[in-house]
């Protein structure tokens, strides 16, 4: 434990010292999933990596491994052991939940699981719950599992707890949450894709929608997961995190248009990106050391692991919304109708859609075809006309107010997205009657 300790302060010192940089926190190279800080007997620091698990020891970080398996997660084993619970498993049939004991570096297999998702426990009553494409499995002591039937046949992604409130998605749009610690479950009524979650002190869930949909962003709920509201769109998102200090921080997957670690202010609607000095930024999860006693921020890549311990949003890159086709609309509110204007070439346009949505995500109108239209009206002229087909230039499309079956719409804040293969930006109007 003094070892342990004494590296703590150590980097403690050092992070003061260099503030505003990233420094390496654990291991420099390799694949990072996650990285877990325990209070089991003594303090430990564990590294889920795509080849098995790292402890530091005696000053180094030593490998264990069962199969080169991955391990996404990693908790106590609550009888005093000092032994670990984790999942570990690509798709293959040695995936499962796993216990490892310390004394004789022994892995015994507790239950098999197939591509296991995500393992959490219950501070509210003490159960662990283990979700992945079997449905969803949980146990009073992290040694004896048993499926949760109302989940059995579901591909499980992600989980949340706040107190006696649950949080479950699954296959492909599903969520599904409980009010009483699972003793009944109540499907949302949102049809989304939810990979990563986490809630806020005062109970506001933000989650993440990943890949490259154009209901890809940061989503969040205000009811536990009843009913969800969009914070802002992008693709490629791959975490959420929030800190002890409210800080909400997002995380990217490439490709993507934004990348990396940025700080999400929904007061102001703005993102702050923190990616100078990150090697890398492909950020596979986001997490802190508790054991440090300032604020700090860590990114578990795909070549290593990074703290940040200053994140002022002044020392942050900012990126707002609109930047890279220069998206705006006037007037801004309306009540008739506004312009929606951005500017690309009459390349990227025949690539490109534009669709209003409304504060829930809903489609409201799809304008791709009056976006077309324009494109079509470029690709018609002489390259002496159109000053050579790949210049930038500006197009502007106008939206009534009315839905695609050419209804007024009510009153209230509504988005536009335009966005092709390689760009997706988002902007925000509000339409009074």
């Amino acid at each position: 434990m003094k070892k342990t300790v004494f590296f703590l302060f150590f980097l403690q010192a050092l992070f003061f010292l260099n503030a505003y940089e990233w420094s390496v926190y654990g291991l420099e190279t390799g694949e990072i999933n996650n990285m877990c800080f325990l209070e089991n007997g003594n303090y430990q620091e564990i590294i889920c990596a795509s080849n098995g698990f790292y402890i530091f020891e005696n000053s180094e970080w030593l490998l264990y491994s069962y199969g080169n398996l991955p391990v996404w997660d990693v908790y106590a084993d609550l009888s005093g052991t000092g032994d670990l619970i984790m999942i570990m498993g690509d798709g293959s049939y040695s995936d499962g939940v796993y216990l490892f004991t310390l004394d004789i570096s022994e892995f015994t297999i507790l239950e098999w699981f197939i591509n296991p998702a995500f393992l959490l426990r219950n501070e509210y009553n003490g159960i662990y719950y283990a979700g992945g494409s079997n449905g969803l499995i949980k146990s009073n002591n992290g040694i004896n599992w048993e499926n949760v039937i109302f989940f059995d046949g579901m591909n499980c992604h992600a989980m949340a707890i706040y107190d006696e409130h649950i949080i479950v998605t699954a296959n492909e749009n599903e969520i599904y949450y409980s009010t009483n610690n699972g003793e009944e479950w109540l499907e949302s009524p949102s049809n989304l894709l939810i990979t990563d979650m986490d809630f806020d002190q005062s109970g506001k869930l933000y989650a993440i929608f990943p890949d490259m949909s154009w209901s890809s962003g940061l989503w969040s709920s205000d009811d536990f997961g009843a009913s969800w509201l969009v914070e802002f769109w992008d693709t490629m998102l791959s975490s959420v995190f929030i800190t002890p200090e409210e800080k909400i921080f997002v995380g990217w997957q490439e490709p993507a248009a934004n990348e990396g670690l940025a700080l999400w202010d929904a007061e102001q609607e703005e993102l702050h990106f923190f990616n100078n000095g990150l090697p890398n930024l492909n950020i596979n999860n986001i997490t802190y050391c508790p054991f440090i006693d300032c604020p700090n921020i860590i990114c578990c890549t795909d070549d290593g692991s990074y703290m940040l311990t200053d994140y002022n949003i002044t020392s942050a890159q900012e990126n707002l919304f609109g930047t890279d086709f220069n998206l705006k609309n006037y007037p801004n509110p309306f009540n008739s109708t506004t312009m929606i204007s951005f500017e690309l070439t009459a390349k990227d346009a025949e690539n490109c859609q534009l669709k209003i949505y409304n504060a829930k995500g809903q489609l409201v109108q799809d304008l791709s075809q009056n976006l077309q239209n324009n494109f079509l009206e470029d690709k018609s002229r002489s390259d002496e006309e159109n000053n050579k087909f790949g210049k930038i230039r500006e197009y502007s499309v106008s939206w009534d107010g009315r839905n695609d079956s050419g209804l007024k719409m009510p009153s209230g804040v509504y988005f536009y997205k335009l966005g092709n293969k390689r760009l997706m930006q988002t902007g925000k109007l509000a339409y009074l009657k």
